[in-house]
C-alpha cells in the first residue's frame, strides 16, 4: 500500500500497451512513493466487454476457470523479477498481505508485489489502479499486458526505471515526526 503519509509524485508515463482494431490497453497514470509505485490502467473497446471477460463475478460453477480469459496485467523488474494480476492472489503476494496486516514489512528482495488498489468500468471503458512494491531497481522495467478474451497476446512496454525511482526520492512526509 502507498504510505498514508505521502501524496507521492506524478511521473509522466502515458503509453498504448497492447492494441489492435477493437481493443487498446493504456497506461494513463504513475505515481511514485518512498516505497513504491502505482500506476492506472484504462481498457477501451469498440463492442460492450462481458464483465467475466475482465475476471468480475463469480467463478463458473464448472469448466475452465476465467483466468484464463480475463485481461492480466504484470510488471517486470531489469533484475527479471516479475508480478502479475490473476485471479487467485498468489501464495507469496498472501503471506506478504498477512506480514503487512501483523505489523511487519516483507524483505525487498521478495519483490515485486502487484496489489490491485481499485478499478470498475462497463460497456466499452474500464480503468483499473495498482500498487507495485518495492521501488523497482535501476534498469529499463516493462509493463506487460494480455487479454486471452479478446484475441490480445502478450506484449511489453519498456520504461526507465530510474524515472520512478528518481520520483520517489522527492515524495514528501505530510506531518513531521514528533
Amino acid at each position: 500500500m502507498p504510505p498514508d503519509d505521502e501524496l507521492g509524485v506524478a511521473v509522466p508515463l502515458r503509453a498504448v500497451l497492447a492494441s489492435d482494431s477493437n481493443c487498446v490497453v493504456g497506461l494513463i497514470d504513475c505515481v511514485a512513493f518512498s516505497t513504491g509505485f502505482e500506476f492506472s490502467i484504462t481498457a477501451r473497446t469498440r463492442k460492450e466487454t462481458r464483465p467475466e471477460d475482465m475476471g468480475f463475478g463469480p467463478p463458473p460453477p464448472y469448466g475452465p476457470d476465467r483466468s484464463d480469459r480475463e485481461l492480466k496485467i504484470g510488471i517486470q523488474f531489469a533484475d527479471g523479477a516479475t508480478a502479475m494480476t490473476g485471479r487467485h492472489p498468489s501464495a507469496e503476494f498472501m503471506a506478504h498481505w498477512k506480514l503487512h496486516a501483523e505489523g511487519g514489512a516483507p524483505d525487498p528482495a521478495d519483490g515485486p508485489i502487484l496489489s490491485p488498489r481499485s478499478g470498475g468500468g462497463g460497456g466499452k471503458h474500464y480503468d483499473f489502479r495498482y500498487f507495485v512494491w518495492p521501488l523497482p531497481p535501476e534498469g529499463k522495467m516493462r509493463f506487460i499486458c494480455e487479454w486471452p478474451a479478446l484475441g490480445l497476446a502478450p506484449t511489453t512496454h519498456e520504461v526507465d526505471a530510474g524515472a520512478i525511482s528518481r520520483a520517489a526520492a522527492t515524495s514528501t512526509k505530510l506531518w513531521k515526526e514528533s
